[in-house]
């Protein structure tokens, strides 16, 4: 719970961009990208960057709201 607390710094748009975008959208990007070549097709990069931003995103959001409710019922039980 305290990296939570560090990380919710960032905010909302903050932790979207960073873990949602730019890690799970690169995350899937590139599973997509190798289950196409190992299935023979050829993968086209602007087909899929779209949806893998969308995929980050939603995914971003949804795991800060997730954290942070588990976060505020952390701080809720511990305090004096």
């Amino acid at each position: 719970m305290k990296k939570w607390g560090k990380t919710r710094e960032l905010g909302l748009w903050g932790y979207v961009f960073l873990y949602g975008i730019l890690m799970y959208a690169s995350g899937f990007l590139l599973t997509s990208y190798v289950f196409y070549t190992y299935q023979g097709y050829f993968f086209v990069f602007y087909e899929h960057l779209l949806p893998s931003i969308i995929f980050g995103s939603l995914m971003g959001i949804c795991i800060w709201f997730l954290s942070e409710r588990q976060y505020k019922k952390y701080v809720e039980n511990n305090r004096w």
